[in-house]
């Protein structure tokens, strides 16, 4: 594909706009608490707000980059999250409150393993020829009918799905009385 006056492999296309998108990630967490890391926040009626929190973003984002990297074929163990973050951060759960820490693992874990799955899935990404992204996926027949490609799958947990989520943050953020980051 070619942008401008510059040939890129689709890899290199989707790996063009993370970098701003990681970048929007960790912006994100400037002047987050952790002991807020996985509260709601209270309107101003005194009710808490079922939202998701950043520990539940980032813990559900964290599950991605070994997927992206499965339908690619490639061993993804190092980066894989523990089992139990599929009971707390899979697709369909529910965000809870938790007030006493006790329920999500500590900021500091997922933002570690956040950022090492991201690092490691563009560093693949970026190399992946265009073939390996034009396949069919394999396996995983809801995503087959819905993205048809692993590149389409790929483009949406690379890019939609990370600002969907991250868009989450920054009103939660903006709740907290943290403000914007932009």
């Amino acid at each position: 594909m070619t942008t401008g006056q510059t040939t890129m492999t689709m890899g290199e296309l989707l790996i063009l706009t993370m970098g701003r998108t990681l970048g929007l990630a960790k912006g994100l967490l400037g002047g987050i608490d952790a002991a807020d890391f996985a509260r709601q926040p209270v309107g101003k009626d005194g009710q808490r707000v079922d939202t998701n929190h950043p520990a539940f973003v980032y813990g559900h984002l964290a599950l991605y980059p070994a997927r992206v990297l499965g339908m690619l074929g490639m061993d993804a163990s190092d980066i894989a999250c523990p089992a139990s973050y599929d009971a707390l951060f899979a697709a369909g759960v529910q965000c809870e409150d938790d007030p006493s820490g006790t329920k999500y693992p500590p900021m500091d874990e997922l933002v570690t393993k956040f950022d090492a799955a991201y690092a490691r899935l563009v560093e693949v990404v970026k190399g992946v020829d265009d073939a390996a992204l034009s396949a069919p996926i394999q396996g995983n027949d809801r995503y087959r009918e819905v993205f048809g490609t692993v590149g389409g799958a790929a483009s949406f947990m690379m890019h939609d799905h990370l600002m969907f989520h991250l868009g989450q943050v920054s009103a939660w953020r903006r709740m907290m009385g943290l403000g914007s980051v932009m």
